[in-house]
Order: C-alpha cells, then sequence, then structure tokens
C-alpha cells in the first residue's frame, strides 16, 4: 500500500488518482506501471473491494494478494477443489 523501509519498497495502486505521490510514495495507474518485481499485493479499496481483490488474485494468485479480514475477501476456490 503504502510506506518505506530501508529494504523494502512500495508503490500505491489507483487507477483513478491524479497525483503521483501520496506521502512520499509513488503513485501508478496499473500493477503493469510498477517496473519492479514485487511480492505481494495487499487490497485497500473500500468501494470496490472485491472487484479489485478478485482481479488480483487472477492476476497474481491468491497467495500473493492480502486484504483485512474486515473486507471479508476470500478467493473464489479453484475449479475442480472443495472450498
Amino acid at each position: 500500500m503504502c510506506g518505506r523501509r530501508s529494504d523494502q519498497d512500495y508503490r500505491l495502486v489507483d487507477p483513478d488518482e491524479g497525483a503521483t505521490r501520496f506521502i512520499g510514495v509513488d503513485v501508478v495507474r496499473s500493477y503493469s506501471d510498477v517496473a519492479e518485481a514485487f511480492d505481494g499485493v495487499v487490497i485497500t479499496d473500500l468501494k470496490h473491494a472485491k472487484g479489485v481483490f478478485d482481479d488480483a488474485v487472477v492476476a497474481f494468485g491468491a497467495h500473493k494478494v492480502l486484504a483485512p479480514d474486515l473486507l471479508g475477501l476470500r478467493p473464489l476456490p479453484e475449479q475442480g477443489t472443495e472450498p
């Protein structure tokens, strides 16, 4: 989401944000705009959380997508597996 530690780098991905920086963090419009490899995605969108979550799971796999429990988001079971 945002922030910076000495060994970690963050980007804020927001297709609707007009700014290029937010509290010292680069803002990009899509995941493809992040030039560096990244380890995971944290969902913070409150209005469209389910759609953003599902899109990220499809793009990167459920193991790389995190969401706060309060959003109640879970990846859909893969076809042929039990929920």
